[in-house]
């Protein structure tokens, strides 16, 4: 999912509009936040190109401590650690920690689950 830069206080534009916006952050979430109606659909728009470019992320083997490099969650290759430098790690996010991050992101202050799953010594 793609989290628009966009905190309104008012009536949500135009769905056109909002999909024009920057991203703030994509991530894997949790199908429940929809399907489950925490997160109402609003509406369907089309998305610009450059929306649908999926973010590399980074991987940790737990056991052997490689890494490794996705896109998606198809394609996976081996990394080193300079190529996962900036790249955020791939999590399925749970509802409540997207707005965490959220409220963080539109406060411009760090936020704790992000920090939690950056690559240690980067």
């Amino acid at each position: 999912m793609a989290f628009f830069d966009l905190c309104l206080d008012e009536p949500l534009p135009p769905l056109c509009e909002v999909v024009a916006r920057p991203v703030a952050f994509k991530l894997w979430v949790m199908n429940y936040a929809v399907t489950k109606g925490l997160w109402p659909v609003i509406g369907r728009s089309e998305l610009p190109p450059e929306q649908l470019v999926v973010p590399r992320l980074f991987k940790v083997d737990l056991m052997s401590g490689s890494l490794s490099t996705t896109s998606g969650g198809g394609e996976e290759r081996p990394a080193t650690r300079e190529e996962c430098e900036g790249l955020e790690r791939a999590a399925v996010w749970d509802p409540e920690h997207v707005v965490s991050r959220l409220e963080d992101y539109f406060a411009g202050r760090p936020n704790k689950w992000v920090e939690s799953l950056r690559l240690k010594g980067l």
